[in-house]
């Protein structure tokens, strides 16, 4: 169908660009003067980033557009991932730093860390941890020292362990110098192309032979690998009122509450979204189904622009094909075989990695990753 096109072209690019920034934190800004010393310890720290880190997403890209980020389907569901995943990823590795002596955690400095963040808003996807930050965790090597975290490296350096482990800390590189991720890159600049470059403001091609990523809080619209776009801001991306005509491949996309429907090959319009259980529904971005629910039966690829709103699946259920892509409910993941299967924490059982949170799926058990991994 000659909708699918669009459906590829437009919005897959337009959601990456947004992930690929929205993970980032931080950037040089002040600490605020009246945050309470409160020391958290560092085993409660996930949830304080987590209840900082979701509404920041949300704030800055929408919710429906978190939503779509994190595979959540509230702010809430956000917190409990992203808590989850600090919890069982990064905690074990920034423990056995701690425990060799390379790197220090301050749980006075979180209270602090967390205000900056927040003072930063939308530019904190873009940029280096704010200072208060870098006194929350503050690390102990030098240029040219064994490392394996980014954390680890004191000053404006980075950890070089993409090819061997432990690496060594070296000086981050400006505009131009080859990268293989955006923490090898100086403060303001991404790792676009496999080279540092500075990320693109409002009205800015992006994407297609530029490959470069927009600033945060701006969304590529119409941008794919193939095909430039433009950044825009998410409140001009999402503007269309209900009724009027909309275009997901072109990034014109409904307003906050809406759908944008496919009535057909060729057309395309708002309308209500937020459907229960059980309501007909139409193929349409975001799903016009309620939090937790899709179109059963609506899929791009077989034709099918109908159908009826149902839970979405879990263990052992086919994944839900929506729009772009295919989802399960929160805590479960689409496998190879397009089956849902349960994400797990430490100790879960697992058959691959992505049964596991952290990613490290080792003889049948989620394991927590080591200092190296």
């Amino acid at each position: 169908m000659h909708v699918r096109c669009a459906v590829v072209l437009g919005l897959a690019l337009m959601l990456a660009t947004a992930c690929g920034t929205a993970t980032t934190i931080g950037d040089d800004a002040g600490t605020s003067a009246d945050a309470p010393a409160t020391n958290v310890p560092i085993e409660m720290e996930a949830n304080v980033y987590a209840s900082t880190l979701c509404p920041l997403l949300e704030s800055c890209y929408g919710a429906t557009v978190a939503e779509l980020l994190t595979n959540t389907s509230s702010l809430a569901g956000c917190e409990r991932q992203a808590e989850a995943q600090w919890t069982n990823g990064a905690l074990p590795r920034y423990q056995a730093a701690i425990a060799m002596g390379t790197l220090s955690y301050d749980g006075t400095q979180s209270a602090a860390c967390m205000a900056a963040m927040q003072a930063l808003g939308c530019a904190i996807v873009q940029s280096r941890p704010p200072a208060a930050c870098q006194r929350l965790f503050v690390g102990h090597v030098a240029i040219g020292g064994a490392c394996a975290l980014d954390e680890e490296c004191m000053g404006e350096a980075y950890c070089a362990a993409d090819t061997a482990c432990p690496g060594s800390c070296q000086p981050r590189g400006g505009a131009g110098v080859a990268c293989t991720r955006d923490s090898v890159c100086a403060d303001g600049l991404h790792c676009t192309s496999a080279h540092c470059s500075a990320p693109g403001g409002e009205g800015a091609s992006c994407q297609g032979a530029t490959g470069i990523d927009c600033a945060g809080g701006l969304i590529c619209s119409g941008g794919s690998a193939m095909m430039a776009g433009m950044c825009r801001s998410v409140s001009s991306v999402f503007s269309t009122p209900i009724g009027a005509a909309c275009n997901v491949g072109e990034g014109r996309l409904c307003m906050p509450g809406l759908s944008c429907v496919v009535m057909s090959a060729t057309s395309q319009v708002c309308a209500a979204g937020g459907l229960a259980i059980g309501a007909a529904c139409h193929l349409a971005l975001p799903d016009p189904c309620a939090a937790g629910a899709f179109c059963q039966g609506a899929n791009l690829a077989t034709g099918h622009l109908d159908g009826t709103c149902a839970a979405l699946p879990t263990a052992g259920q086919a994944c839900a094909t929506e729009l772009v892509g295919s989802r399960c409910a929160e805590r479960f993941h689409c496998n190879a075989m397009s089956v849902c299967a349960a994400v797990h924490e430490t100790g879960g059982s697992c058959s691959e990695p992505a049964d596991c949170i952290d990613g490290h799926c080792a003889a049948g058990t989620c394991t927590a990753p080591g200092y190296c991994s």
